[in-house]
């Protein structure tokens, strides 16, 4: 493997030739020039090959760390062609590019994403360069596609209640099996936030889990106090 197709999969994308690479030491900045294989451009319609070449497009794409280089930037020539099939001319298909957020890659809004859960979206935009409100935008939809995936107890009312997941130790695994078993176990407590009492109770664990094993402790007296018909 040479060096220009170890750089394209550390960047995690696909179909696409390095035409130059400007680096920019002081700032930890790169900007990669990349442009679409012809034999791999694809109509999104029909799924067939191009059979013209229209004109190249060139967007500016945020893409993932780079080695010391924090600030990455693609400046992709993207084809737009013309299809004999459908009889029109459309943007090739391009897998890399996240479906909702076109101005980054999808391994981009992965690390982007892995970073939100453990940081603020102000730290990260900092971290990765970008803006903070297109880094809160993303948090959000990430969790409102996690939400489609998580299934609370039918019993349990959280109409009124707030849970702020933390976390707050990481411990080494001490029995690893495997060469490539995991060192560290992340641990989280859930705290449960409401109106009137600001921590009002906490439990060790994660998910529907912990709040669960909250509700559990939680005596009747103050359920009544603080959360009518809990």
């Amino acid at each position: 493997m040479d060096l220009a197709k170890a750089i394209i999969e550390f960047l995690g994308i696909q179909d696409v030739v390095i035409e130059d690479i400007k680096r920019f030491k002081k700032d930890r900045r790169v900007e990669v020039k990349i442009r679409q294989i012809r034999d791999e451009c694809f109509c999104t319609k029909c799924g067939l090959q191009f059979g013209g070449v229209k004109e190249w497009v060139l967007k500016e794409i945020k893409a993932p760390p780079l080695g010391i280089y924090q600030n990455v930037t693609l400046k992709f020539w993207q084809l737009r062609g013309f299809c004999d099939d459908c009889k029109c001319t459309g943007i090739a298909r391009v897998d890399w590019i996240h479906p909702r957020f076109e101005s980054m890659t999808c391994g981009f809004a992965e690390i982007a994403g892995r970073l939100m859960e453990e940081i603020t979206c102000e730290a990260v935009a900092r971290i990765l360069k970008t803006d903070s409100k297109l880094m809160w935008n993303l948090d959000q939809h990430r969790m409102n596609v996690m939400l489609q995936f998580l299934k609370l107890p039918d019993n349990l009312d959280i109409s009124y209640l707030a849970a702020d997941e933390v976390h707050y130790r990481t411990e080494e695994v001490k029995n690893r099996v495997g060469l490539f078993a995991k060192r560290h176990t992340p641990l989280f407590v859930t705290n449960l936030v409401a109106p009137i009492a600001k921590n009002f109770a906490r439990g060790i664990g994660e998910y529907c889990r912990s709040v669960s094993g909250i509700r559990v402790s939680i005596d009747n007296s103050n359920r009544s106090l603080y959360f009518p018909g809990f």
